[in-house]
């Protein structure tokens, strides 16, 4: 018999700042004093219930069924144009599976599946008027957005007694090198508690005020030198670093993160899966830089395990004079 999810909610606070009403439009919109804090830490936690009000709650319900049926191959979907990569059964991020585009097996111990902007439950997701004001607010009202990465990440139950599920992600900043210009906007929905014991995140608040740090590396993971200089070490420690904390979530809320705030995560030492829905959107006047990008296949992206099939830049909304 499956056992009901733990409730967090009495050990880690909500981090959640409430919206200040009288700004956002019947509580839909992100308002000044959220938007501060974004402007100061580099995230912000938006409440569930301004995410999915009463009338919409049925869509996280929605969401949280659609990732395990995309995972058991049951979902009305394109598996052969989505990136499905299998969890690590020891733990180290570079003996997860490959990132490679196709359905793996009916299980719920993927680590990573890439392009669910294809899945019409998720899309829908993606397109509420919430990001849509998100996104003006950074890029501006008459910039078109594409989708950089719509992404179902997962931490498993633990495999056994003294094996822990999910894979230690390094210290890294979510920005791309092959690309023109960064996005500037991840939006993180925790469909399961996210916590210490889950694997949650850990981040470096404010650093997005830092740039990028190791522009060298094509996903921005953080050299031995930069690790140094910010006082982290490669086990998700602080190292003395006051700006360093755990970042838990509650189910259904969601983080809206600058892409250069520094961040790592752990493994789930729990019973119960932490799936987490993230989508980076971008300027989709981006352009790549093929021609080295083509060249970095043979080499440098050939040992990180480049995600196959994730060169797809869904456009998500039209720029608010309709240009595309």
């Amino acid at each position: 018999m499956a056992v009901a999810p733990v409730d967090w909610t009495g050990k880690y606070p909500s981090l959640a700042t409430a919206p200040d009403k009288r700004e956002t439009s019947g509580g839909v919109g992100v308002s000044a004093i959220q938007w501060a804090h974004f402007d100061e830490h580099g995230w912000v936690v938006l409440p569930a219930s301004q995410v999915f009000p009463p009338g919409d709650r049925v869509q996280l319900d929605s969401l949280q069924t659609e990732i395990d049926a995309v995972q058991l191959g049951t979902a009305n979907v394109p598996y052969d144009r989505m990136m499905m990569q299998l969890d690590s059964a020891t733990g180290r991020y570079e003996d997860a599976g490959a990132q490679t585009l196709g359905h793996k097996g009916a299980t719920l111990r993927y680590r990573k599946i890439q392009n669910l902007d294809l899945d019409p439950v998720v899309m829908a997701y993606l397109r509420k008027p919430l990001f849509r004001g998100a996104c003006a607010r950074l890029y501006g009202a008459d910039v078109p957005i594409a989708s950089f990465r719509t992404m179902f990440f997962n931490k498993p139950a633990r495999l056994s007694g003294a094996t822990s599920g999910g894979t230690h992600l390094p210290w890294h900043q979510d920005r791309w090198k092959f690309l023109d210009r960064d996005p500037l906007l991840n939006v993180y929905l925790a469909l399961d508690a996210a916590v210490p014991e889950t694997g949650c995140m850990k981040i470096v608040s404010g650093s997005h005020k830092l740039g990028v740090l190791n522009p060298d590396h094509h996903s921005a993971f953080l050299s031995p030198q930069n690790l140094v200089e910010m006082k982290l070490t490669d086990d998700g420690t602080d190292n003395g670093n006051p700006a360093v904390h755990d970042f838990w979530l509650h189910p259904g809320e969601v983080a809206l993160m600058h892409n250069w705030v520094i961040h790592c995560s752990g493994v789930n030492s729990t019973t119960h899966p932490r799936r987490a829905l993230s989508i980076s959107y971008m300027d989709a006047r981006s352009k790549m830089a093929q021609e080295t990008f083509d060249a970095a296949l043979g080499g440098e992206l050939t040992s990180t395990g480049y995600p196959e099939g994730g060169l797809n830049f869904p456009l998500v909304f039209e720029a608010a004079d309709g240009k595309k």
